[in-house]
């Protein structure tokens, strides 16, 4: 049995932006020592691993507008990352 841990970590834009978007929740960004990645950190918990299952699915549905700023959000918070 695995144990489950209190945040998903993933480098993948777009499931973040479904998370802002269906959670209100703005995720943690940061970059490891030594990595060339920004990663982005969410916390596990139900409502984040049914975003995350029905946008790995393709069945999620989000307002394009709050999508898209979210999106936005990210790149610019991203790209201020040192």
């Amino acid at each position: 049995m695995s144990r489950q841990t209190a945040f998903i970590t993933t480098t993948d834009i777009e499931l973040a932006a479904s998370y802002m978007e269906q959670t209100g929740r703005t995720p943690a960004v940061f970059r490891e020592p030594g990595n060339a990645l920004v990663s982005i950190e969410m916390v596990n918990d139900q409502i984040t691993q049914q975003v995350m299952m029905s946008f790995a699915i393709g069945d999620l549905m989000v307002n394009a507008r709050r999508f898209s700023a979210c999106r936005a959000y990210l790149y610019r918070t991203i790209k201020a990352v040192k």
